[in-house]
């Protein structure tokens, strides 16, 4: 191994080192923020929870030594919209939520709820957590994402392969992902982000 190669990996093990221990603060941040959840509405908290979210997750992009070009925001309506994006990497819904200024429900498989500190996060982040195995709570979660783009003007972001792909291959289309924007008559965004299996 050249000299060369040993410098990029330790560099890449930091910055994943680096990762972690951001992941942990915006944890601790939320955790911090969790007792005024009782105290203000529904929305205020959740616009809360996301202008910190939108914090960290930038902070957790330049730790990463990302390239973060956004392209096509001109091209989204001012409306509730569908994004349905490949998926890489965890850090895609990181780089996702600081690219879109907008008011987001992120709908995720329920496994994650097992990952420490990003199940919590998850939880508390309000991402709609998918039961793949059980068809009838799979239903559930997809009614609530579509009455909160009908009734609360939300937009949703879903990963329609269903799981990582940990390469620039995309997997095969879930055909369950297509229903919300069919029963609300939502645009479908569609949207990439390159690279970020390289990141982590």
């Amino acid at each position: 191994m050249t000299k060369k190669e040993i410098a990029y990996m330790l560099f890449d093990i930091i910055s994943k080192i680096r990762f972690v221990f951001s992941l942990i603060g915006l944890w601790f941040s939320l955790m911090w923020k969790k007792p005024i959840k009782k105290k203000v509405d529904k929305d205020t908290y959740y616009n809360e929870i996301l202008k910190m979210a939108k914090k960290h997750t930038g902070d957790l992009v330049r730790i990463s030594r990302m390239n973060l070009i956004i392209e096509g925001m001109e091209n989204i309506p001012d409306e509730p919209v569908v994004f349905m994006g490949n998926h890489q990497s965890y850090i895609d819904i990181y780089v996702t939520v600081t690219a879109l200024s907008r008011r987001l429900i992120l709908i995720g498989k329920k496994e994650i709820l097992r990952i420490p500190i990003i199940g919590q996060l998850g939880r508390e982040m309000n991402v709609l957590f998918l039961d793949r195995e059980n068809p009838r709570e799979g239903l559930k979660t997809i009614l609530e994402a579509i009455r909160l783009i009908k009734q609360e003007g939300y937009d949703v972001l879903i990963y329609p392969e269903g799981t990582r792909s940990k390469s620039t291959e995309m997997g095969e289309f879930h055909k369950g992902s297509f229903k919300i924007a069919q029963k609300t008559g939502a645009p479908i965004i569609p949207m990439v982000v390159n690279d970020a299996y390289k990141v982590f």
